[in-house]
């Protein structure tokens, strides 16, 4: 929401209220264009349901990241994060609480995280989470976190859902595909073992 408004310190004649109007006109389109501009690039970039950046935001951050850490050499984690038992929830309790369960973990992915870290949805119950700054160590403290606190939510218990994660550090000679590549298959081997795991690739 946007608001235009004027003060003056005395009443204005007629031919500056209609000079004043046909100002305020050119102001609000420019305005109402800048508003619906940025309407279109959330609707582009978040994901409608949980308010996370999607997966073409998540792209494009990707990107940037890489870029500033082969100049910078400032490492950086990925985690992939898929949610345990989550299909039953659906399956028993129905979409909606399906819904409150992936808006409840967004949440907390979002409190887990330091400000310069960054939290996807990529659709269903798959999540990424950019790490900036980090190593294979951090990466599994940041995961172990996330673990903890699904661990000991009421939501989360009620449903028996946890979290197993996927894990790998950038490296120079990565390509984007390369990376996400290596922390899917991270989170494939800790979703085959067990439920509530992390593994690092």
């Amino acid at each position: 929401h946007a608001q235009l408004a004027y003060v003056f310190s005395q009443v204005l004649l007629p031919r500056q209220r209609k000079l004043l109007s046909e100002i305020h006109a050119i102001y609000a389109m420019g305005l109402k264009h800048a508003l619906e501009f940025y309407r279109i690039r959330q609707l582009a970039t978040k994901d409608m349901l949980t308010g996370l950046c999607n997966r073409s935001h998540f792209n494009d951050s990707l990107h940037k990241l890489m870029s500033i850490s082969l100049r910078t050499k400032q490492k950086f984690g990925l985690l992939v994060l898929d949610l345990d038992n989550f299909k039953q929830v659906n399956d028993r309790h129905g979409h909606q609480q399906g819904d409150e369960v992936l808006v409840e973990f967004s949440n907390l992915l979002t409190r887990s995280l330091r400000e310069s870290d960054h939290a996807f949805r990529f659709g269903g119950d798959e999540f990424c989470c950019l790490l900036v700054d980090s190593d294979q160590a951090a990466n599994e403290r940041v995961a172990r976190r996330i673990q903890k606190t699904i661990a000991e939510h009421p939501l989360f218990t009620q449903y028996k859902v946890s979290t197993s994660v996927g894990a790998t550090t950038f490296h120079d000679f990565d390509t984007q595909e390369s990376l996400f590549k290596r922390a899917d298959m991270a989170l494939y081997q800790a979703k085959h073992s067990g439920k509530n795991l992390f593994k690092a690739a």
